[in-house]
């Protein structure tokens, strides 16, 4: 097998990863730029391949933008006409809207150094974390007073979208995003998407923290429900929302896209949420 290395400017690139791509190839090429820490840094070798299924909120993208440059961010919302609303997971402004036809594959794997670290450090990380001594030692070193939640709103083709934000310094180290089911009618259901923390901060309760500023928000519009999708593999989070007062329901079966996630809701107006301490 011959590894082809070619050297191009940016335009240049979407044209020739737009031509691989459609024969039904994939590619592999560096990263530049910090707006996907920590998930993909400044010189990471990242692999795309063909679009095959269906792009679902969680994915990351490249696609094309109007400027004809290769983007390669998060997919945050798709809205009923086929707009796509996408966001770098260090960035808090959200990208312009793009469609179907900007997209050119899926990023199926991040290299670094040789390694494949979306597997590896994951997994490393997971062990160090699940010791007990972890989340206390961590909470003083991080020192939570240097944490701010920040909100901001954008609008794209299929509505709003709000999101909430966790920063410590300058850095976004976790983020989660809410969007009207029915953007005619804003106080019924909600749709709750893209809850990340950074790998560095996980079991701190940053993403309890996060889903409780969502729930805080919601009983204060007077909002019935949130809803949400869930991979059957991350059973950390479904045990949070759990905790957290939502329910497993089987209507996901009926939202091809996500039939094979957990679906979950909860009855806003049943409870009401309110925000304290970062660390409760």
């Amino acid at each position: 097998m011959v590894n082809n290395i070619l050297s191009c400017g940016k335009k240049d690139f979407s044209c020739l990863a737009e031509t691989i791509l459609k024969q039904g190839n994939s590619i592999r090429f560096k990263a530049k730029g910090l707006s996907m820490l920590p998930s993909i840094r400044n010189g990471d070798i990242v692999a795309v391949s063909p679009i095959t299924d269906e792009i679902t909120h969680g994915d990351i993208i490249l696609y094309r933008s109007k400027e004809n440059t290769p983007v390669v961010h998060r997919v945050i919302k798709k809205s009923e006409g086929g707009g796509i609303l996408t966001k770098g997971d260090s960035s808090l402004n959200f990208d312009s809207p793009i469609t179907n036809e900007q997209v050119l594959g899926k990023v199926i794997e991040v290299e670094r150094r040789g390694i494949n670290i979306r597997h590896i450090l994951g997994k490393i990380l997971r062990k160090v974390q699940g010791l007990r001594l972890y989340s206390k030692l961590a909470k003083v070193i991080l020192k939570p007073k240097n944490i701010i939640i920040e909100q901001s709103a954008v609008n794209d083709e299929g509505g709003i979208v709000l999101n909430w934000a966790i920063q410590k310094g300058k850095r976004v180290i976790g983020y989660v995003d809410l969007s009207p089911l029915h953007e005619k009618d804003k106080n019924s259901v909600w749709i709750m998407t893209g809850l990340k923390v950074h790998y560095k901060y996980r079991r701190l309760n940053l993403g309890k923290k996060l889903v409780k500023e969502v729930l805080h928000y919601l009983n204060k519009i007077g909002a019935d429900e949130v809803r949400l999708y869930v991979s059957p593999s991350n059973i950390s989070a479904v045990m949070l929302y759990k905790k957290l007062g939502f329910t497993i329901t089987d209507d996901a079966t009926n939202n091809p896209p996500f039939k094979n996630f957990i679906y979950l809701k909860k009855n806003v107006k049943e409870t009401s949420c309110h925000t304290s301490q970062i660390w409760d």
